[in-house]
């Protein structure tokens, strides 16, 4: 297994490479992490169903950030089973980190 994989995801023709937009990536990625393993993609530009489909994979728990003064998008996604378990993946201590 793997513990971080990170993708720089757009071509020269600002694009997503096709084989990142099947349905079957995501959940490729995610049976490939380890336990508490992180996955982040730089951006350039997306669509919803992009991050819709690592969302769906990732049980809805993708956190995305702007680049400051740029057009980039920075999503992180944990394999864990849950709030609590990507809470001490991430080494979160504070309790509103853990909230749903």
């Amino acid at each position: 297994t793997i513990d971080v994989i990170i993708a720089d995801v757009f071509t020269t023709q600002q694009q997503m490479p096709g084989n990142m937009k099947t349905k079957s990536y995501y959940p490729l990625v995610k049976s490939k992490l380890a336990q508490g393993g992180v996955i982040a993609i730089n951006f350039r530009h997306f669509i919803n169903q992009d991050l819709e489909q690592m969302a769906r994979a990732f049980g809805g728990r993708v956190h995305i950030g702007q680049s400051p003064g740029e057009s980039n998008t920075i999503a992180v996604a944990i394999n864990a089973q849950s709030r609590l378990g990507e809470a001490f993946a991430t080494g979160a201590t504070a309790h509103s980190d853990i909230e749903n």
